[in-house]
């Protein structure tokens, strides 16, 4: 590369090429030379005596590059968007680059999770699983026979909630680096789950809660109510949330005074796990307080969607009353 520069007025920001280069001491012009050299530009012997000078207080120097930096370029990072729990033998987390020139001096691969290096490629020789996922790869997998970038993929064993999180990769030679993310959810649906309905008479309220137990991550309930005039969404709720075994059981309801509910009256829960298409309902019935001590459904019509396509799963629909 050849650099032209000339003098420019201090703090003025010039920069071509990716540079950008401003010097205000004999510290800073050292290294200012130093990385005109890393980057394969050559100076003229003036303008490096210049540079090298005391007295330098700022200098910026406009760089004229006649010659690309090589460099890499990530093409494609192609992680599962959305993994059910439980369900896959294993997973394939792809990261496809080129080098510039075909040039791989210093190559190195790494994936990191939520910021955590736990995965290492340096050119030619074996890979290493580090850290949450070091007994989780498959070191011997081939995502292809090119030299260049036969171990950039992880193929991960049993995937479970807990590899749930932002996957990066990083890759990077002597001329450059590249760096791509993307987020994956490993979900599981409620082992437990329902809509009940609690009337004491004597005291003159009744307690509608939206329940879900072992759920990850975190789900969304929301309670709609008056289906024969039109669905309205359940306002003023309170909500209660702990996790237990690394899933969450979750708690929506409202507290009503019994004169306030017309009866009947269906009160339908909605269950939706956030960043899947994973949604189901539950209903129950609000018969009146003179009657009812408790109803409760457990049993949904729950809908799954995945992708475009859709299964629906029609479960027994029911509640029990019990008489005073």
């Amino acid at each position: 590369m050849i650099v032209s520069g000339c003098g420019m007025p201090q703090h003025t920001p010039v920069s071509s090429g990716g540079f950008r280069i401003v010097s205000s001491s004999k510290t800073h012009s050292r290294r200012l030379i130093w990385n005109l050299r890393r980057y394969k530009i050559t100076m003229t012997g003036t303008m490096e005596k210049s540079l090298s000078g005391v007295k330098l207080s700022v200098i910026l120097f406009f760089v004229a590059v006649t010659v690309q930096v090589r460099g890499v370029h990530i093409s494609s990072l192609v992680v599962p968007e959305v993994v059910l729990n439980g369900t896959e033998e294993s997973i394939i987390l792809d990261c496809d680059y080129n080098l510039d020139q075909g040039n791989a001096l210093g190559l190195v691969v790494k994936w990191y999770f939520n910021g955590e290096v736990v995965y290492q490629w340096i050119h030619n020789k074996r890979p290493q699983a580090l850290g949450f996922l070091k007994d989780k790869l498959n070191l011997d997998f081939k995502i292809t026979d090119d030299d260049l970038t036969v171990h950039r993929a992880l193929q991960v064993n049993n995937p479970t909630t807990e590899l749930s999180g932002e996957y990066t990769c990083k890759v990077s030679t002597f001329d450059g680096e590249a760096i791509m993310k993307r987020l994956m959810i490993v979900y599981a649906p409620p082992k437990e789950w329902g809509a009940k309905i609690i009337s004491k008479p004597q005291d003159g309220f009744v307690n509608v809660t939206c329940w879900a137990d072992g759920v990850f991550p975190e789900p969304k309930l929301t309670i709609f109510y008056g289906a024969e005039r039109g669905e309205k969404v359940l306002e003023d709720v309170m909500l209660s949330s702990w996790k237990v075994d690394g899933a969450y059981n979750v708690r929506v309801y409202r507290v009503f005074e019994s004169k306030d509910l017309n009866y009947p009256t269906v009160f339908d829960c909605e269950l939706k796990i956030p960043n899947t298409s994973f949604v189901s309902r539950n209903h129950t019935v609000y018969t009146g307080p003179a009657e009812l001590k408790d109803t409760s459904s457990s049993s949904p019509m729950q809908i799954v969607r995945s992708g475009s396509s859709a299964t629906l799963i029609a479960l027994l629909l029911g509640f029990t009353i019990t008489l005073n």
